[in-house]
């Protein structure tokens, strides 16, 4: 199945989120002057806006995503827990699971905003461990709820939910049921979490939870403590899974203007738990999840996608290559590229067992290896390529590719060398020869 027909599944999905709970509130304003009371800017308010954190905000992104959604977790009886609560319903998530402790205030993050610029963040909360009768009445209710889900959220702020008893009886409910489970968590809770579909800390808390200080040897620390797939968030330089299998991919992020990363780690395990329970592969769901963190982090506060947004997106994205560039244009039915090829480089000796290709030489001049021939193809040739014939195409100017082919699944992509720099002086005393 293509990435548009995973996303439109969505829609047919229930998840549980379950984790902390928070407020954020955003105060905007302007600055005009310093005050003369001490060096520090003053600040004319303007307006502020709500919205949910945490955990809250990994549920508000499932829903946005079209899934049914149900929301477990503790806030306190006071006007913060009631707005989380206001917001949970305005957005058709199920917050049956969501208890009150009268003695814990409702976590706040209030930040400072200015000129588009945060100045201050400040936040009221209380960090220690629910009681044992919220425990139990979680772990009742998650005894109910998840028989009849596809799959379940935990998104660990370290904050006093997630309290080893409640994590071990997610595990044993979901193993029980045939459910799968996606973690976020922070360090401190992390040993807890063994047997699980999917990890997913970002490069900060792989280095902290491991000790090492490269992502791939802290992967393989990872893979080792969980015994579940390892997905690393790594900013700016994209994304870097591990799987049980010990099959490493790199995913490089697509390069855009990033205005804001408040929240997109809860927007990209909001994705992979509904990609993976729709039925996408591992790395075709941290594909999505990577595509939409890109959306989020290009929009200014907290925000979540909606499947509209995200499809758009999809059928038209720039995917980084050793050679150069792919764009993609996909729908339903076919799959078209634009292939910007480097002088100089080559992709991979490659076959495809199903999919069916044709190639247009738009500009530049390639070489095209093809069962055991070679071909040099200018602007204005084209060429198409069975399926079972291993191929690869190589700069041999700066050149621009447009292929059509019937789909696009990474797992029907066959290679026997990778891509890379091509010897041209090389190629070029072999081409004479002939």
């Amino acid at each position: 199945m293509d990435k548009i027909g995973i996303i439109n599944k969505f829609c047919e999905k229930r998840l549980v989120v379950i984790g902390d709970l928070m407020l954020d509130e955003f105060i905007y304003g302007d600055i005009h002057r310093m005050s003369v009371e001490a060096p520090v800017p003053i600040i004319n308010f303007v307006n502020k806006k709500n919205f949910l954190g945490g955990a809250g905000n990994v549920a508000n992104n499932v829903a946005s995503l079209g899934a049914k959604t149900f929301v477990v977790g503790v806030i306190g009886e006071d006007t913060k827990g009631k707005e989380i609560l206001k917001i949970f319903n305005e957005n058709n998530i199920n917050c049956d699971g969501v208890f009150f402790e009268n003695q814990r205030k409702t976590t706040l993050k209030k930040r400072i905003i200015c000129n588009s610029q945060q100045l201050l963040r400040l936040d009221e909360e209380d960090v220690f461990n629910i009681s044992k009768d919220t425990e139990d009445r979680i772990i009742n209710y998650l005894e109910k709820i998840i028989p009849t889900i596809d799959g379940i959220i935990v998104s660990d702020y370290a904050k006093g939910v997630m309290t080893e008893k409640i994590i071990s009886e997610i595990i044993r409910l979901t193993k029980e049921n045939n459910k799968m489970i996606f973690v976020d968590t922070k360090p401190i809770n992390a040993s807890f979490y063994k047997d699980v579909t999917l990890v997913k800390p970002n490069a900060k808390e792989a280095f902290e939870i491991t000790g090492e200080k490269d992502f791939k040897l802290a992967g393989k620390k990872l893979l080792e403590i969980h015994n579940s797939n390892i997905l690393i968030t790594l900013g700016k330089e994209g994304m870097y899974l591990i799987t049980l299998d010990g099959k490493e991919t790199l995913l490089q992020t697509k390069a855009r203007e990033v205005f804001d990363v408040t929240g997109a780690g809860d927007t990209v395990i909001a994705l992979l738990g509904l990609s993976i329970i729709s039925g996408a592969d591992i790395l075709n769901s941290v594909e999505i999840a990577n595509i939409g963190a890109g959306i989020v982090v290009g929009k200014k506060g907290v925000v979540v996608l909606s499947p509209d947004e995200l499809k758009k997106e999809i059928s038209l994205f720039v995917v980084p290559k050793v050679w150069g560039e792919e764009h993609w244009i996909v729908n339903e039915n076919y799959c078209g590229k634009k292939l910007i090829l480097k002088k100089g480089f080559r992709c991979s000796m490659h076959k495809h067992k199903l999919k069916d290709e044709t190639f247009y030489i738009t500009k530049g001049k390639v070489l095209l290896e093809l069962k055991d021939t070679k071909k040099i193809l200018c602007s204005g040739d084209s060429q198409r390529i069975k399926p079972e014939e291993f191929h690869r195409f190589t700069g041999l100017e700066d050149s621009e590719i447009i292929e059509f082919s019937t789909h696009h699944e990474d797992n029907d992509s066959y290679r026997i060398e990778e891509s890379g720099v091509a010897d041209l002086e090389e190629i070029n005393k072999n081409l004479e020869n002939k």
